[in-house]
């Protein structure tokens, strides 16, 4: 889970996509208070799943499931 806006100009879209290109692929979500297009189209581009602050504790717990279930299918269709 990473923030859309790090430190430096960086983004949690290209530090996700560096650490899958590193690491493989992980379950990943953004986290942002930025409701531009421009960002959901990144985060939409790269395939992960969208939260805007602030997070419901339900809607953070739903991803999470959904990430968490889509994983343990792919590991066993593995």
């Amino acid at each position: 889970m990473f923030d859309f806006h790090l430190d430096d100009g960086d983004t949690g879209v290209a530090l996700a996509e560096r650490l899958r290109a590193t690491h493989g692929g992980r379950p990943c979500l953004i986290l942002t208070a930025d409701q531009t297009d421009a960002v959901r189209r990144a985060v939409r581009d790269a395939d992960l799943p969208l939260l805007a602050k602030p997070v419901r504790p339900l809607a953070l717990k739903s991803v999470l499931d959904r990430l968490l279930a889509a994983r343990a299918s792919a590991v066993a269709a593995s």
